[in-house]
């Protein structure tokens, strides 16, 4: 039942386009970089923004880390059609800051977000939680 679980939550995370990059261990008391991908199945340029999970969720009972989010919105690129074969990146026309945003693809945008383990956490993977707003 729990794998169930697991296998549905990734099917949904992957249907939206938002993944994580590559697998990293978090280790000791210090945040770590975490690269995450963000595609836009929009037609238009799609403005996001990455904030805390609202107090008294219940979500948050189960996070094992703590993370530092982006202090600014992150601007992904209109999917085009006619540009898939295009290698040209879109990456000059935003505004992005070099600590966040690692690259940029057409409508794909790679970002990173500082990830630590919560003081006291078991041992395992670390569960972060974040709203992507957009």
């Amino acid at each position: 039942e729990r794998e169930r679980e697991r296998e549905e939550a990734v099917v949904s995370t992957q249907s939206t386009g938002f993944r994580i990059v590559k697998k990293v261990e978090i280790t000791g008391d210090a945040y770590t970089k975490v690269q995450f991908s963000l595609t836009n199945p929009a037609e238009y340029n799609l403005p996001v923004e990455l904030v805390a999970i609202p107090e008294g969720h219940p979500v948050l009972k189960t996070l094992t880390g703590e993370v530092i989010l982006p202090s600014r919105e992150i601007v992904l690129a209109a999917r085009d059609d006619t540009t898939q074969f295009d290698p040209e990146s879109p990456g000059g026309q935003f505004d992005d800051d070099p600590d966040v945003v690692v690259s940029r693809r057409l409508n794909k945008v790679i970002f990173t977000v500082k990830v630590k383990r919560v003081e006291g956490a078991e041992e395992g993977p670390v569960r972060i939680g974040f709203v992507l707003r957009y």
